[in-house]
């Protein structure tokens, strides 16, 4: 008959058993899921309207990551400095590290989303006005625009445009067309959101304001971060794990900081969100400046990881601006300066994507 030391050796044994095979299950279905947005982010880049102004902006894109090099012999570095918003001692006991399976969970953020976002937005440039569309456009000829793409230390951009506040912009139509151009790109991390189809604090996603912003914005970053794996061992105190699983926005901030300082060398991270001023109003603007001041936090090391950040909105902001240097990262579009650039076809598209 089994001792009760036995039984206990046997019961310790199996749970390890079980702790180890949810591992492996969690980590398959991970690895799943990136194959899945991996193919649709694929189908998105290659299905997307050849409408003129995405190709247009899309061939600008290209050309200026090509001359400016913007990913080439830029040594990423070091991991950034993480700097916890207050004291964390190290737990007395060993915690469960948290896996990419657990954290998904919690962000409780579909994959679909960003995915289905991307298309939808593309999907509109077709109504709008050629007016509109040129205003737009007119970010892209510049200086602080090819600044942003060009340079090869971290950099972010606010741009406000002079456009009526629609939830769907030719401001959404430009940012969305920049991310496609970036994903055909090697080396890149793309990560985007469009503040205007996340308004609805009832809708199913629960991805409205910032806070959904942001945990839109971490499982994307999880979800690309393949080779090597996120290292989440560094959420190592109980205090820590537990503002996780509760989604404060702190919490979350210092994940996204973490996971971006884990970028591998020689990848650049792109943040593209538009339509920002819409979070601008009172409920949503304390926790959008949080948010952007964390943005600020990551773009000083010139040493760290390559992350650039634009932040677009149709019209102008009522105080993101306040937050950002006026002279280098911020940006007013006049509404008389439009770019009614000369189409390109999509043949002439695809021969160009295949010299990059």
């Amino acid at each position: 008959m089994a001792s009760r030391q036995d039984l206990e050796q046997l019961t310790q044994r199996n749970n390890r058993n079980l702790v180890q095979f949810a591992s492996v299950f969690g980590t398959q279905l991970i690895d799943t899921l990136r194959q899945e947005v991996k193919s649709q982010i694929q189908a998105v880049v290659k299905d997307h309207p050849a409408v003129d102004f995405a190709a247009e902006a899309q061939t600008m894109v290209l050309r200026m990551a090509q001359e400016n090099a913007i990913l080439r012999d830029h040594v990423a570095a070091q991991a950034l400095h993480i700097e916890f918003s207050r004291s964390r001692q190290p737990s007395p006991q060993p915690i469960t590290a948290l896996s990419e399976l657990e954290l998904m969970q919690i962000l409780d953020v579909d994959p679909q989303s960003w995915t289905d976002d991307l298309s939808s937005v593309l999907r509109q440039a077709s109504r709008m006005d050629t007016d509109s569309k040129a205003r737009a456009r007119w970010l892209m000829k510049t200086q602080h625009f090819q600044t942003w793409l060009g340079a090869s230390h971290s950099v972010l951009l606010l741009a406000a445009g002079s456009l009526r506040l629609e939830k769907v912009s030719p401001m959404s139509v430009l940012a969305s067309t920049i991310a496609v151009s970036l994903l055909d790109l090697p080396n890149t991390v793309v990560l985007h959101f469009f503040c205007g189809l996340h308004l609805d604090v009832d809708a199913e996603d629960h991805l409205s304001g910032p806070h959904g912003m942001l945990r839109s914005l971490i499982a994307q970053l999880v979800l690309a971060l393949q080779e090597p794996r996120p290292n989440l061992n560094v959420i190592n105190t109980f205090e820590f794990l537990q503002d996780c699983r509760n989604r404060t926005l702190p919490a979350l901030c210092e994940v996204f900081r973490l996971l971006v300082g884990q970028t591998p060398q020689g990848v650049g991270v792109f943040v593209l969100i538009d339509g920002v001023s819409w979070y601008e109003q009172t409920h949503w603007a304390a926790d959008l400046n949080f948010i952007v001041g964390l943005f600020k936090e990551l773009v000083v090391p010139r040493d760290g990881p390559l992350f650039k950040i634009l932040l677009t909105s149709p019209n102008r902001t009522s105080g993101l601006q306040q937050l950002v240097d006026p002279g280098s990262e911020y940006i007013s579009l006049s509404p008389g300066n439009m770019d009614y650039t000369p189409l390109i076809s999509h043949s002439m598209m695809e021969s160009m994507y295949g010299r990059f």
